[in-house]
C-alpha cells in the first residue's frame, strides 16, 4: 500500500528561510541585531527545514518518509541564500535606488558563476579600466581574518582592490557609490536635445 509524501524543493527553503528572516528581525529592537539569510539560515536550519512548505505526491512505496529532501550541498546554498539577500536588498532599499536601476537595465548582474555570491558590473568601459576585474562586491567564505559573519568575507571591491565590510548594506552602499562615480566620470551620458522656443503667430 503507498502513501502520500512531501517533497520539498531548494526553493521551498530558500522561501522559508526568508520568511523566518523576516520574522526574527522584526523582533530586534536594534538594526545590528538583524541577521541575514544565510545567518538565519546557520542559526536554525532543523526549524527552517521543518517549516518549509513542499508539494505533495503519491508514492506506491510505503516506507517513503514523511518529507523527502533534494540532495543539497549546504555550502552552495548558503551562496544561494546569499544572492537572494542581494537581489532583495537592492530591490526594495530606497537607499539603492542607483543599483536597482542598474540590475533592472542588465548592466549590474548578480551571479555565484566563482562559486560564491557576486555583483558584477559589466560595462565595456568599467571591463576596460578594471582590467577585466568586473565584480564591484563579493559574499566569500572564509576561515581566518577579515571581518566575517557567519563565516563570510563581505567585500566592496574598486577594481584594484577590495575592502571589508561589517555588513551587507554598507558594502551595497559603497558599491552604488563607486559605480555611480565611475559613470559620472567615464561614460558619455546624452543630454536632451534643447526644446526650442515657438514664434508667436
Amino acid at each position: 500500500m503507498g502513501k502520500m509524501y512531501k517533497v520539498v524543493s531548494e526553493q521551498d527553503i530558500v522561501n522559508a528561510t526568508v520568511k523566518s528572516t523576516k520574522e526574527y528581525n522584526d523582533k530586534q529592537e536594534y538594526e545590528e541585531d538583524d541577521q541575514t539569510y544565510f545567518e538565519r539560515f546557520i542559526a536554525d536550519k532543523d526549524k527552517i527545514l521543518e517549516q518549509a512548505e513542499g508539494k505533495t505526491q503519491y508514492t506506491t512505496v510505503s516506507l517513503t518518509p514523511d518529507r523527502v529532501y533534494p540532495k543539497m550541498d549546504i555550502d552552495s546554498f548558503l551562496h544561494t541564500l546569499a544572492m537572494k539577500q542581494l537581489e532583495d536588498m537592492i530591490d526594495n532599499d530606497k537607499d539603492l535606488s542607483e543599483l536597482k536601476k542598474l540590475k533592472n537595465s542588465g548592466d549590474l548582474v548578480i551571479h555565484d558563476d566563482r562559486e560564491y555570491a557576486s555583483i558584477d558590473f559589466i560595462s565595456d568601459e568599467y571591463t576596460k579600466a578594471s582590467n577585466g576585474n568586473t565584480f564591484v562586491l563579493t559574499i566569500e567564505p572564509s576561515t581566518s581574518g577579515g571581518r566575517l559573519k557567519d563565516g563570510f568575507h563581505i567585500m566592496a571591491w574598486d577594481g584594484e582592490s577590495g575592502s571589508y565590510k561589517s555588513n551587507i548594506k554598507d558594502a551595497l552602499i559603497d558599491t552604488q557609490a563607486h559605480v555611480k562615480s565611475f559613470i559620472e566620470n567615464n561614460l558619455q551620458v546624452d543630454e536632451p536635445a534643447p526644446v526650442k522656443n515657438r514664434m508667436k503667430p
